[in-house]
């Protein structure tokens, strides 16, 4: 395995094991997920009487009903995902995540 592979899994280990242990705020400004620089999406609107608490950051293969699994609770899962993903500034039809995209998990 090449060097950058093992430092990009380890960083993916370390924000999933980050992530399952307490919450970590994520900055919009100038952070590199994955190596690939994160520009909040705008385009979509969003409610901005709701400001995210805590983010999650979208590992390859993961899916958005894992997350919802994950992060939902007791919630109704359809719905915690379209709220999500309206909280996040994302389409809220388009049924696709994309690794190191960043989603919102807690309003």
């Amino acid at each position: 395995m090449t060097k950058t592979f093992m430092l990009l899994a380890g960083a993916v280990l370390m924000l999933w094991f980050i992530g399952v242990c307490e919450t970590v705020p994520v900055i919009s400004v100038g952070v590199t997920l994955g190596g690939v620089p994160y520009k909040q999406q705008s385009s979509a609107p969003v409610n901005a009487s709701v400001s995210c608490q805590q983010w999650h950051v979208v590992g390859p293969g993961e899916t958005q009903w894992a997350i919802a699994t994950r992060y939902a609770g007791y919630e109704e899962k359809h719905q915690w995902l379209r709220q999500a993903r309206r909280v996040s500034g994302l389409a809220a039809d388009d049924p696709q995540l994309k690794a190191n995209q960043v989603l919102c998990v807690a309003w």
